[in-house]
């Protein structure tokens, strides 16, 4: 783990998002938050005030993902999009 980044996990349902973290300090967290604009806003402030460095956020490409994205990154998180799951090929 990178010196003050804190990684972040999401999982965003229609309802809600919920979330798993190791803070810059190496500790654990879990976290849910509304999937509305405004709750992924009162969030990121909440997590931008808990990390002192970078925050790495990771979540699903999908549907919801694309307004997750757009307002991680307006608020200065750095998103990166992960695939569902994937098949074997026979």
């Amino acid at each position: 783990m990178e010196n003050g980044t804190t990684y972040v996990g999401l999982d965003a349902h229609q309802e809600s998002t919920n979330v798993a973290m190791i803070l810059a300090s190496g500790e654990a967290a879990e976290d849910r938050f509304a999937t509305t604009p405004e709750g992924i806003r009162r969030w990121a402030r909440r997590i931008k005030r808990r990390s002192k460095g970078r925050i790495v956020c990771c979540y699903e490409a999908g549907p919801l993902g694309y307004a997750l994205q757009r307002t991680l990154v307006s608020l200065g998180c750095i998103p990166s999009a992960t695939f569902g799951h994937s098949r074997a090929l026979s």
